[in-house]
């Protein structure tokens, strides 16, 4: 709430009046307004957090964020851009080329085929060209004491004493070579999310825009801000049109349909991808269970302190610990119980 309050008078505070930093301000270049929108669009995301927790306070604060004014389209995206050569670089992009492990997950490719979605091969691409898209299991390791674990015992393991090509760590879909620029923005906030959250918000009631218009406003703007990665991430919009006449809007099923767009559209966030999966259990994903892991067969809600916070910071650690409950991987944060 005190975050929602300190949104609200920021929001209320920027208007075309203020002084900008012109074109110090990396994320808009000086534009008051579109701070102003983006105040408002954190504020819905906020209040959005709160439907377990507060129903009352989450519709009171969503329609507060709406009146004020949020993003209006793919103009207003909150974004850090980044120039390699002068050292300010994007971080998913230096990750993605220092570790040259990470593979596209096997519910994430096997949900985009499941729904023809063009946005597959722009976020992956196949080791070898044409052959079929394969996501890596999750819970399959490379390496470790646990041979039954190993992804090499995974059905779609293709093991290299065959001939077979390509086999291997090579069955599995990278991403693609679009999203490893160290020059790729960053994206914060974006019109798709928040056109998204809107439908939600239509969908429980306390909006009277329409939720299927604006879940087509979404899944449209999270497919062409792609571009923004360059000419590799443009999808045509006659792809766009195909998409949304194949998967149309289903208000029977459309809580779900919202947040699985959602999670598709905020990739590179693991954070926000995280946080609104713990919020209302979409995509309903499937824990993976092995002998000796920490959390029984269910998927962490949040993440441990450091070890030695315990011994070098006594007092603050156990204040913690008695307000947020057990120090433990499967503790729910407040707003998630």
């Amino acid at each position: 709430p005190d975050m929602l309050a300190k949104l609200e008078a920021a929001a209320t505070g920027l208007n075309g009046s203020n002084r900008s930093f012109g074109s110090g301000d990396l994320m808009y270049q000086g534009d008051v307004d579109k701070w102003r929108k983006l105040a408002n669009s954190l504020m819905l995301r906020l209040g959005m957090r709160l439907v377990k927790v507060d129903p009352g306070a989450a519709q009171s604060w969503v329609q507060k964020a709406i009146a004020g004014g949020t993003m209006e389209s793919n103009d207003d995206i909150a974004y850090i851009p980044h120039n390699d050569p002068s050292g300010w670089r994007n971080g998913n992009g230096s990750v993605f080329l220092a570790d040259r492990s990470p593979r596209l997950s096997e519910f994430f490719v096997n949900w985009m085929v499941g729904h023809s979605d063009p946005r597959l091969y722009v976020y992956g691409q196949s080791p070898v060209a044409g052959s079929d898209p394969v996501g890596m299991p999750n819970g399959r390791i490379t390496g470790g004491s646990d041979p039954a674990n190993g992804i090499e015992n995974h059905s779609s393991w293709v093991s290299c004493d065959s001939g077979a090509e390509p086999c291997g760590m090579d069955v599995y879909m990278v991403p693609n070579d679009v999203l490893k620029g160290q020059d790729d923005p960053m994206f914060f906030m974006t019109y798709a999310e928040v056109e998204l959250l809107k439908a939600e918000a239509a969908q429980r009631g306390w909006h009277s825009g329409d939720a299927g218009t604006h879940y087509a406003n979404g899944v449209r703007a999270a497919m062409e801000y792609l571009s923004m990665y360059g000419a590799a991430g443009d999808i045509p919009g006659d792809a766009i049109d195909a998409y949304l006449t194949a998967n149309p809007y289903d208000p029977g099923d459309g809580l779900k349909m919202i947040n699985e767009q959602l999670w598709a559209a905020v990739l590179l966030n693991e954070y926000e991808a995280f946080a609104n999966w713990r919020r209302t259990g979409y995509p309903e994903l499937v824990p993976v269970n092995y002998p000796g892991n920490v959390t029984g067969g269910t998927i962490p809600r949040r993440l441990r302190y450091r070890e030695n916070e315990a011994v070098a910071n006594p007092d603050n650690y156990n204040a913690a610990v008695a307000a947020q409950g057990p120090d433990e991987f499967t503790t729910r944060v407040w707003w998630d119980r």
